[in-house]
């Protein structure tokens, strides 16, 4: 019979063993893992840089015209564009043309009107021709716009105003509408919480908040719509109620659920994943971008504590 000493011996030998011989298996492993490896070097294909243009237009600025190139990937640079000729069209008709800009803006001193189709024509020294096309809406007036303040407090104290918006649309026309509510300095006011036969939005708990409500008139085509809005504003905010073309609403989807689907400043795992990239709508021919007419009524609210 072995001795207790002897048994303990041996009982730490083995363990040494199987340690050497667990070592010298990841030795090898590793090993063969980096002789069947072999650096390639891959042939990455240079994209072709293209335009991009910029133009939201309406009747109450003159028209602001921006130009850019397509950048890499890795680089997060913007890439402007000077001196190319711009032709701009009023119902087929040539009503300005230049070249002038300035870090790749184009101011054009014409105020567009409504109901009016607007075209416009790019070109280059090296023959690149970029058109597109869209017509300015007609405006819809706000009828009234009320802020009451407050209305309810959340669980942190932070206190909600709701303001009570109505305007009428137009009928036998399909609208697209942008609703943006403002504080007094004009930042954006992004905390929206809507419920509404149109529209039902809660932005409250959402750092990516898309800054505008967007929707159609296929639910109340030719009535007046009442919407009530709640926004965390102290100040009587102020409301924006844009009538724009098809081109600008489908532009406008397109960037919210491309800006949403970035997922910044979101740290739980649910919301890391939320959806795929998403292309971003241009009716730009020959180029990227978007070039879309609009109309606006601003009404500042009458406050109501």
């Amino acid at each position: 019979m072995k001795s207790l000493p002897m048994l303990f011996k041996h009982t730490v030998f083995t363990k040494r063993t199987m340690l050497i011989i667990y070592l010298c298996s990841l030795y090898l492993f590793f090993w063969a893992f980096i002789s069947c490896t072999e650096e390639v070097d891959l042939d990455w294909p240079i994209e072709e840089q293209k335009y991009v243009i910029g133009c939201l237009f309406c009747p109450d600025n003159r028209i602001e015209f921006y130009a850019f190139k397509t950048t890499p990937i890795l680089e997060d640079s913007i890439l402007v564009v000077n001196n190319l000729n711009i032709v701009l069209y009023e119902n087929d008709s040539v009503i300005w043309s230049g070249n002038k800009s300035d870090a790749g803006r184009y101011s054009i001193p014409i105020k567009p009107k409504p109901a009016t189709k607007y075209a416009v024509l790019v070109s280059n020294n090296q023959s690149i021709s970029i058109n597109a096309s869209d017509t300015t809406p007609l405006p819809v007036y706000i009828l009234s716009a009320n802020y009451v303040f407050p209305v309810y407090e959340d669980l942190y104290g932070s206190k909600f105003g709701q303001i009570s918006l109505s305007f009428r649309d137009k009928p036998d026309i399909k609208n697209y509408y942008e609703i943006i509510i403002l504080n007094r300095d004009s930042s954006i006011q992004n905390t929206f919480n809507v419920k509404s036969p149109v529209i039902t939005l809660d932005n409250e708990n959402d750092p990516v908040s898309p800054g505008s409500l967007l929707f159609t008139d296929e639910l109340f085509e030719g009535k007046t719509l009442t919407l009530n809005i709640n926004v965390s504003s102290y100040d009587d905010p102020i409301v924006v109620l844009k009538n724009v073309s098809r081109n600008y609403y489908e532009y406008r989807n397109s960037i919210n659920a491309h800006l949403y689907n970035q997922n910044t400043e979101r740290d739980d795992v649910y919301n890391l994943f939320k959806g795929d990239p998403v292309e971003l709508y241009s009716n730009v021919n020959n180029a990227l971008g978007i070039f879309a007419g609009f109309t606006q009524d601003i009404k500042t609210c009458s406050r109501k504590d």
